[in-house]
């Protein structure tokens, strides 16, 4: 989320930093849902597999950023 929020205010557009900065904060709010209201709606290893799901695209979303930030 760190990286979504630099590349926000790094792009200095306001339309593209706060469309950024609205997906960063909907993704943490996401994380933070399946970590405390979870278990009391679904089993352990179904939040397990969400959480592990949107590490996971959040490490490929971050790669392919620094990737970009070479070209």
């Amino acid at each position: 989320m760190s990286l979504l929020i630099y590349r926000a205010v790094k792009a200095g557009k306001c339309r593209t930093a706060a469309f950024t900065a609205v997906l960063a904060y909907g993704i943490h709010f996401i994380v933070d849902f399946f970590a405390v209201a979870g278990p009391a709606l679904l089993p352990i290893y179904v939040i397990e597999i969400g959480v592990f799901v949107m590490a996971a695209g959040t490490l490929v979303m971050a790669l392919k950023m620094g990737r970009m930030e070479e070209l």
